[in-house]
């Protein structure tokens, strides 16, 4: 995978970075001013051109189909789980995207 670094520049209230990997951009908004914000943002252009049924069923459906299960575990270990399984879901939802060449967008402090 080909990594492109352009030029950080700053002033002194925002901080940007960006990061190019092929055609994926992941852009970083770092507010110093004392103000603290974090949120992300996705650019769904791609979403016309692929229907919502077709990214539930690839998606989300394989990926809880484990969950039933988990009735009959203890609380603490279904959160530890809950929790590794929603980063691993972020993750298949970013790579999904990938193949579209979407923009990601993260803001944060």
């Amino acid at each position: 995978m080909s990594e492109n670094v352009l030029p950080m520049f700053s002033s002194r209230s925002l901080m940007v970075s960006c990061l190019v990997f092929k055609s994926f951009s992941h852009f970083e908004f770092i507010f110093v001013c004392g103000v603290r914000v974090c949120s992300s943002f996705i650019d769904l252009y791609a979403a016309v051109q692929v229907s919502q049924q077709y990214l539930l069923k690839r998606l989300s459906f394989s990926l809880f189909t484990f969950l039933p299960p988990l009735s009959k575990i203890n609380l603490l270990k279904v959160s530890g789980f809950i929790s590794g399984f929603s980063i691993l879901f972020h993750w298949s939802v970013c790579l999904y995207w990938y193949q579209y060449h979407t923009v990601l967008m993260t803001v944060a402090s």
